[in-house]
């Protein structure tokens, strides 16, 4: 053991009890069981490197460059196995039937952002009618209270609906072979 390890784990122990003989026999586990391979000086720093490394069951490190040639052509072979082409689902799909949905997904996201927009607006206008003790009329102010408020969240739900969907949609298009950007 180094000196003075004895004192630290002595000060370890006192300061904490319930983890003391965890850290105790921890250290000991980690000592190389041959300390004679560490302590040899007539070794090179190398060599006692791959001694220690042998006797904990790892490889010397002239092996690896012949071990990972060989997981090289492991991984290539397996490539080579499995590389099918990638499946292009949009290849499958019409033209016009792409354009018409590409055109629904934003003219909806488009509708409801206007929509979103505009009944916040309507909410904010009543609620500023509350709050500066004026009044909209009775059949506008139902209106708001009765339809806009409560329609209020599931319309925020289908405008995320469709930008997730345009977002979906349009990630497929530019990961798809047969897309074609324009500007």
């Amino acid at each position: 053991m180094i000196p003075g390890m004895n004192l630290f784990l002595l000060a370890f122990a006192c300061l904490t009890p319930s983890r003391a003989f965890t850290t105790i026999t921890t250290i000991r586990t980690l000592r190389p069981s041959n300390s004679k391979l560490c302590a040899d000086p007539s070794l090179s720093k190398s060599q006692r490197q791959d001694a220690i490394l042998e006797s904990a069951g790892y490889k010397k490190s002239a092996e690896l460059p012949e071990d990972l040639q060989q997981l090289k052509a492991q991984i290539a072979k397996a490539k080579a196995e499995t590389d099918a082409p990638p499946i292009d689902i949009l290849s499958k799909i019409p033209k016009p039937l792409l354009i018409v949905i590409d055109r629904f997904l934003k003219f909806g996201l488009f509708g409801t952002t206007l929509a979103f927009v505009s009944v916040g607006l309507a909410i904010c206008v009543e609620a500023g009618t509350v709050a500066f003790k004026t009044s909209l009329p009775p059949d506008i102010d139902s209106f708001i209270v009765d339809t806009m408020e409560p329609n209020f969240t599931p319309l925020l739900f289908v405008l995320l609906g469709f930008s997730i969907s345009l977002g979906i949609f349009t990630s497929v298009q530019l990961g798809s072979d047969s897309a074609n950007y324009k500007e």
